[in-house]
């Protein structure tokens, strides 16, 4: 997963010493897209630095890592999808945050319906939020339940992940790919169904790769 992760980005993904293969001390990742072989490989033994032979620009892998929190408190920005990917290589360490998935939110914010009509598919009820500005200057996710809501602070991991894993899925391409570590972390198992139900509706016309230690 993480080799399909470091495929996306701008620039070719710079290897630490740790990731490297350390009985050469290098990299090579050979990938077949549409019968057509991509290369991704260390420019010299011993360096961190990278270049793509032949690359397909045309196939999207949207990888979505197990750590899907994401800053509960973010300033204010949009990103279409391509310009996300672009953004959401492979990072020298894991990160326990989801970076600029805020930028997400206000893309999805400005016409939401796609995305609430399979939020509450994998919820099991319609869904409600919005972008609320704090009196400090920050924006927040809010989520209402009733008559109550919560701010991205006080919101359920699952939930949470749940965002996620629509935002993956809602304005993907027909025959583009999607990879999601562990997408059942922090959801209750029925709505583990729901959400395996889901990416098997979506892998009928889209490349879905899922990696999970749940029997549902």
């Amino acid at each position: 997963m993480e080799s399909l992760r470091a495929r996306a980005g701008y620039q070719p993904v710079s290897f630490t010493s740790g990731t490297r293969n350390t009985s050469v001390d290098e990299v090579i990742i050979s990938y077949i897209v549409n019968g057509n072989t991509e290369k991704l490989r260390s420019i010299r033994k011993g360096s961190s630095e990278t270049q793509r032979d032949n690359p397909d620009g045309s196939f999207e892998i949207f990888v979505l890592p197990s750590r899907r929190a994401f800053e509960p408190y973010f300033g204010k920005h949009t990103r279409q999808r391509s310009e996300y990917v672009q953004v959401a290589a492979l990072p020298p360490q894991r990160s326990s945050v989801l970076n600029e998935f805020s930028a997400r939110l206000f893309n999805i914010i400005r016409d939401p319906e796609a995305f609430n009509k399979i939020l509450t598919r994998a919820l099991g009820f319609e869904a409600e939020w919005s972008i609320d500005l704090s009196d400090q200057g920050q924006y927040f996710l809010k989520f209402f339940r009733g008559k109550h809501a919560h701010s991205s602070d006080g919101m359920g991991e699952g939930i949470v992940s749940l965002f996620a894993i629509v935002d993956a899925l809602h304005d993907s391409s027909l025959g583009s790919m999607i990879v999601i570590d562990e997408p059942e972390l922090s959801l209750h198992p029925s709505l583990q169904r729901r959400v395996a139900s889901l990416l098997a509706e979506y892998a009928k016309d889209r490349q879905i790769v899922v990696s999970t230690h749940s029997p549902y």
